[in-house]
């Protein structure tokens, strides 16, 4: 904040990566960097994080038009305003002069933008964050029919949002396009689930799914434990399955994709010692923090892992 803003400005404008993060920029000088960038606009720097800094007093048109440049960038807790969301949006639809391709969203209150224009904008994109960003249904339906006619998006971070107003056909059918998808902490009901892990288990681009804090109690362990099988990455926490539900979905398990498994806060004490085993030794990566594993359970890991591979059932 003690930098001067024509100073701070021009030594940004020759790099490739830029992190302002809690930076505390004052107005003067984020309000200069962006009137710098548009008349000096950058021609190495790819990514920018703004992360945290009030961007709310900057010009709209000047704003697009410098985010829209870059590849990269992290908006989160910038208090944007509808004026500078809208613009920016409607820039990416332009396609002009737009290089921009991965956006971080979170906390960022989009309820006031065109809920059409989101989703077409959004659309046009291959990274996406929208976590806690106020949605309407408007915004959530939009978005989720152009994730089925989108050529680009690849991931997409819906954490805490509510989702269950979708229907089940349109939730699943966008979802299994991307390759990487968040929904921790997110709102949505039994159906949506299963038909999603449904589709999943049969043919589906996800690699990396994340239920956080998802209530997973309701759907049938076995196709659970299909489609977490056609995963890379899995992330089960906080999702209140326990032994009874664990051990059918952990048997349909052949490991050849899934690597990385997450089942932190989970009761894995009813988990069979063969079960247990079988995650711990074939996963490349598995984080049980706070899962109650017993002492046999442990041991006869233990003293599996000490077998030689040609002994290993």
């Amino acid at each position: 904040s003690r930098i001067a803003p024509e100073l701070l400005s021009k030594s940004l404008q020759p790099l490739q990566k830029v992190d302002l993060t809690f930076t505390k920029l004052t107005t003067n000088q984020a309000e200069h960097l962006f009137s710098y960038f548009e008349n000096n606009p950058p021609t190495k720097l790819k990514e920018i994080s703004f992360k945290a800094i009030n961007l709310s007093t900057v010009n709209p048109v000047m704003f697009a038009s410098t985010i829209a440049r870059m590849e990269k960038v992290n908006l989160s807790f910038t208090e944007l305003t509808t004026d500078q969301l809208t613009e920016l949006l409607d820039k990416i639809v332009t396609q002009n002069d737009v290089n921009l391709n991965d956006i971080e969203f979170f906390s960022v209150d989009l309820s006031g933008t065109p809920p059409k224009l989101l989703g077409k904008a959004l659309g046009y994109l291959e990274c996406v964050s929208l976590s806690n960003t106020e949605l309407r249904f408007e915004h959530i339906q939009s978005f989720f029919e152009e994730i089925m006619r989108s050529k680009s998006l690849k991931e997409v971070n819906l954490d805490f949002s509510e989702l269950f107003y979708i229907s089940n056909d349109i939730f699943a059918k966008s979802l299994i396009q991307l390759e990487k998808v968040s929904l921790a902490c997110t709102v949505m009901d039994v159906e949506q689930l299963e038909t999603l892990f449904e589709l999943i288990s049969k043919e589906s681009k996800i690699k990396e799914l994340d239920l956080l804090d998802t209530d997973l109690t309701g759907i049938d362990a076995e196709l659970m434990g299909r489609a977490v099988n056609k995963l890379a990455k899995a992330n089960l926490s906080g999702s209140k399955l326990a032994g009874e539900q664990l051990n059918p979905m952990v048997q349909q398990f052949d490991f050849k994709v899934l690597t990385d498994l997450n089942l932190d806060y989970l009761d894995l004490s009813k988990l069979s010692i063969e079960n247990t085993c079988n995650l711990l030794k074939q996963l490349e990566k598995i984080s049980l923090k706070k899962s109650n594993l017993t002492s046999e359970q442990i041991n006869a890991f233990w003293s599996v892992l000490s077998l030689p591979d040609d002994k290993i059932i």
